[in-house]
């Protein structure tokens, strides 16, 4: 038994040593593709731009980091913030005509979160409402409440107090390209 086990672990010790050097090739040659994708956006695309208006006495970086994930802080004079779409949150499909695959960064933004901080302060009359006490191990916490059993006044009132969820990029797993993808020049 000791023999087999030898073999055995020789085996899983060599594939674990593969793997672990696999996907560490693989994280940099992500970072060289989205690091090239960039700049082919940058090169080949215009990037959207606005306007917006920030409060008074913010950081104004910070609060387009958070309102707005996805832009850049481009310039700002006056109140008035000019932000830019920014490159590396930017879907991307390239398809390789010489080894066939189609390889795609995707990005996804998580769902709004309420910013509990900004709304006990602001409103703490508001926050205790729509909170509630809820033990956990050694304290007690407040937590949100079912939204579902909130009054219409108090959910519109939370309006403001959401912020965008983040933004993730990810590699999609190349895959083969179809004829009529690999037709396309």
């Amino acid at each position: 038994m000791d023999h087999e086990l030898d073999e055995i672990t020789k085996q899983l010790g060599t594939a674990h040593r593969a793997k672990s050097a696999a996907e560490k090739d693989l994280k940099v040659s992500r970072s060289k593709f989205f690091k090239a994708v960039d700049e082919e956006i940058l090169q080949t695309e215009t990037l959207a731009q606005q306007t917006i208006d920030v409060p008074d006495e913010v950081d104004i970086e910070s609060y387009v980091t958070q309102f707005y994930p996805g832009w850049l802080l481009i310039d700002s004079d006056d109140g008035s913030v000019l932000i830019e779409e920014d490159p590396s949150f930017k879907k991307f499909v390239y398809i390789n005509h010489e080894d066939g695959y189609v390889y795609r960064r995707n990005v996804s933004q998580s769902g709004p979160s309420l910013d509990d901080d900004r709304l006990k302060v602001e409103n703490p009359k508001l926050w205790k409402r729509i909170t509630q006490e809820e033990k956990v191990p050694a304290k007690v916490v407040r937590v949100l409440k079912d939204l579902e059993t909130l009054p219409d006044k108090d959910l519109a009132a939370m309006q403001e107090y959401f912020v965008p969820g983040p933004m993730t990029v990810k590699l999609d797993a190349p895959r083969k390209a179809k004829p009529d993808e690999l037709d396309e020049q």
